[in-house]
């Protein structure tokens, strides 16, 4: 079994100072980088992955608004409309449900506003989903409480409306916000900004949902209320397994058309796959960005490691020699150099997470980003080490198959 030899160590790296510390300002740089970008990759991948709630990936969303101007319409004509346009829908092909809604996750687009429960401290923002009795259907998420809503519930609404519906139905993640020790199930809440009337019963729970937008807000805090927009909308429409949602949902936009020439159709034919693509698209590009510059920052310090404790054995081959023929072993050389670089590694990252949290209070401070945990500064601690072992492994067990007589000659 080998033993410590930091004495040898020591004297190795005092006689080779610039190679020493080169090594060390590169572990330390490369830890402070890879400390700050990992967490931010992660996060990034995270939430681009996060599942909203709703069947995706079989659904297309078709937008739709009249030729009119919204305020000539006569609350009727909506109803009557999406009554009209609702058989064309279901009877094109590959299409198996369809909903009239305000919006959809990810979509990037809605309206949301401040509620309040009776009884209850506090306001929380929450988006708002214009749904009608057949969106649960539609767009695939589940009832875990109550009801949802009936068709004479669901109202006509146009944009200078207030909104005040009796009856609303919540995501878990929002009724949780109110009332996290029970159900709130009929319980009382006030959906205008402004208004101190709790004229809405909660009729429902349902699964989370996540709201239209990525990057504002609780992702899950979400409301359903038994409304239907007025001048514009969107029809969410359900696919049959086997159909491309976007063909699809380019048929049902010309079905409609061709029905009914009062209002327009076309303005936009979107997959809701596609949609989550478009909402996630900057955060991952920047987090392939910043991946690609941690792993190219990697290699380079593996071979800067490897490029230079290669040229500092070579320097070393009659000290390597005259200790082969003293007697230590292959596996006492390799030891040695592979305890050397293990000390040049922890001084390093002693360094690096120095410069770790400097950094780190950098971007916080001119970026917002998130204070570094210290375990994603252990995490790169380890991967540091283990780096500089793998970096070394090669140089290592060269200078351990010097021939002793041949290194003395040198």
């Amino acid at each position: 079994m080998s033993t410590l030899q930091l004495g040898p160590i020591l004297r190795a790296l005092k006689r080779s100072r610039l190679s020493a510390g080169l090594i060390i300002a590169q572990i330390a740089l490369t830890l402070a980088i890879i400390a700050n970008m990992t967490p931010v990759v992660v996060e990034k991948v995270r939430l681009a992955i996060r599942a909203s709630g709703v069947a995706e990936e079989s659904l297309v969303a078709v937008t739709a608004f009249s030729s009119q101007a919204s305020d000539a319409l006569t609350q009727e004509d909506v109803g009557q409309r999406t009554a009209r346009e609702l058989p064309i829908i279901l009877g094109t092909s590959g299409v198996t449900n369809a909903t009239y809604s305000n919006t959809y996750p990810n979509s990037q687009s809605g309206w949301s506003t401040s509620i309040k429960a009776q009884g209850v401290t506090g306001t929380h923002n929450a988006a708002m989903y214009f749904a009608d009795e057949r969106a649960l259907d539609t767009l695939g998420f589940k009832l875990l409480e109550g009801r949802f809503f009936s068709p004479l519930e669901i109202k006509n609404h146009s944009a200078v409306d207030r909104v005040d519906p009796p009856v609303v139905v919540l995501t878990k993640s929002m009724a949780e916000r109110f009332f996290p020790d029970g159900s709130g199930l009929g319980k009382r809440v006030a959906v205008d900004d402004e208004s101190e009337e709790f004229n809405a019963e909660i009729i429902g729970i349902v699964s989370d949902v996540a709201r239209p937008w990525v990057g504002w807000g609780r992702y899950y805090d979400s409301m359903f209320i038994p409304l239907r927009p007025l001048g514009f909308g969107r029809w969410i429409v359900q696919v049959k397994p086997g159909n491309d949602p976007d063909e699809v949902g380019r048929a049902v936009q010309a079905a409609l058309a061709k029905a009914d020439r009062s209002t327009i159709y076309g303005t936009e034919v979107t997959s809701l796959v596609k949609a989550r693509k478009l909402a996630y698209a900057d955060s991952v590009l920047i987090a392939a960005l910043l991946a690609f510059f941690s792993i190219f920052v990697l290699v380079v310090t593996l071979l800067g490691i490897v490029g230079l404790t290669s040229f500092w054995i070579t320097q070393r081959t009659r000290q390597i020699g005259v200790r082969r023929a003293l007697g230590a072993t292959s596996a006492e050389i390799l030891s040695y150099f592979r305890q050397e670089n293990f000390l040049l590694s922890a001084m390093g990252c002693t360094v690096g997470a120095v410069l770790a949290y400097g950094l780190n209070f950098l971007l916080s401070k001119y970026l917002s980003a998130d204070v570094l945990s210290w375990t994603w500064l252990l995490a790169a601690v380890v991967l540091m080490l283990v780096i500089g072992q793998i970096a070394i492994w090669a140089p290592a067990a060269r200078a351990a198959r010097i021939a002793p007589a041949l290194a003395t000659r040198a």
